[in-house]
């Protein structure tokens, strides 16, 4: 049995009465783990556990084979976000954060600078009260971190406004300390997310803009 940390980021229901918990450990990557029975009084697992974001202690036993479901020995919460649950924005923040999540980690393999970044980003998320920018800004670290940044170089060449392109440079360079520094509009804030994207689709394979990102967009509207 192996001792890990996870960050769940989806969970579907399997049959009847079991279902899948997609995980991004921290020592493995990408684990999907089967939760059998959930609807029997005996099981201790409940799915509300398994609600997106939340850090989770977990004990199984793990194999190499990506395929093959893994059960749980024990699992338990480590860190469950409050405020991103009670503000409708956060929360609708996170449904998109969770989708980009799963299109980009689900074959990538185990780096744990990357775990530690969005584990500190869902924490930042939760507490802070600077979210307007908070997005842009996740993405394009995320982007960093996943080998693909943009350089000052690069986004000078993008064929945006001038306060956009200032926007895109805050957004590439400042740390999450300082989103409420960005001074900028939601029409702005919604072109420069559509160029982020588009950049997305260049290098991750089969990367679709997010289906929450419409109720991101009428937010930021």
């Amino acid at each position: 049995m192996e001792l890990t940390q996870g960050c769940v980021l989806y969970t579907s229901i399997y049959k009847e009465s079991d279902f899948i918990v997609g995980i991004f450990t921290k020592d493995f990557g990408w684990i999907s783990y089967k939760v059998r029975g959930y609807k029997k009084k005996k099981n201790s697992l409940s799915i509300t556990l398994f609600r997106p974001l939340i850090l989770l202690e977990i004990q199984a036993k793990h194999s190499l084979d990506k395929q093959k479901f893994i059960y749980f020995k024990q699992v338990d919460p480590l860190y469950t976000p409050t405020n991103l649950y009670q503000s409708q924005i956060k929360l609708q923040l996170s449904f998109c954060i969770t989708e980009v999540l799963r299109m980009c980690l689900r074959y990538h393999p185990q780096q744990e600078n990357l775990y530690d970044f969005i584990i500190f980003s869902i924490q930042w998320l939760d507490q802070t009260l600077y979210y307007a920018n908070f997005f842009n800004v996740f993405l394009l670290k995320l982007l960093r971190i996943l080998g693909f940044g943009l350089s000052l170089t690069n986004i000078t060449f993008l064929e945006i406004s001038p306060s956009q392109q200032q926007l895109f440079i805050q957004c590439n360079t400042l740390s999450y300390q300082d989103l409420s520094s960005i001074k900028t509009n939601s029409s702005d804030r919604r072109s420069i997310t559509a160029i982020i994207f588009d950049i997305y689709k260049e290098h991750i394979p089969y990367f679709k803009v997010p289906k929450s990102w419409r109720v991101i967009q009428q937010i930021y509207s």
